[in-house]
């Protein structure tokens, strides 16, 4: 996050536990009926929290040792308010960077200007939507046979 970023959480735990008891069952519903899914008991989330930024870059590699690759993190290009990033690199490694050129390419105006919006998420916090198995069972979703 080379920008920085930002944390969000909604704080009160015990309200969103109470929020989650008294609509569990009819987001189960529209989720496999009306909507066609196949959602089994506890895979439903909520998100309580996220964190964003205006860019982000990421390096993966396996089994490497320090001297099989070099990995540098760092400006490519400013233009007006947003500069871009990237990796200069040697060696087996997976590179990302975002956002995406042309995601920015959306936000520039008549003068070429592009506005900077802190809206790419990178992590989620949630809490897993269950409801208890009795009424589960009472709901009839048999997600059990492969097709």
């Amino acid at each position: 996050m080379p920008q920085g970023g930002y944390s969000e959480d909604l704080l009160n735990v015990s309200s969103l536990q109470r929020y989650v008891r008294a609509n569990a069952e009819s987001w189960y519903i529209h989720a496999n009926n009306t909507r066609g899914r196949e959602a089994r008991n506890g895979e439903l989330v909520l998100v309580r929290g996220c964190d964003k930024a205006s860019s982000w870059a990421m390096a993966t590699f396996t089994k490497s040792t320090a001297y099989e690759f070099r990995l540098k993190f760092k400006p490519t290009d400013e233009t007006g308010s947003r500069r871009t990033y990237g990796w200069e690199y040697s060696g087996s490694v997976e590179l990302r960077v975002g956002p995406h050129p042309e995601e920015t390419e959306l936000t520039r105006d008549d003068s070429g200007q592009s506005d900077v919006y802190t809206n790419q998420t990178l992590f989620m916090r949630t809490v897993p939507v269950k409801v208890r198995d009795d009424i589960w069972k009472g709901l009839g979703f048999d997600f059990e046979t492969a097709m």
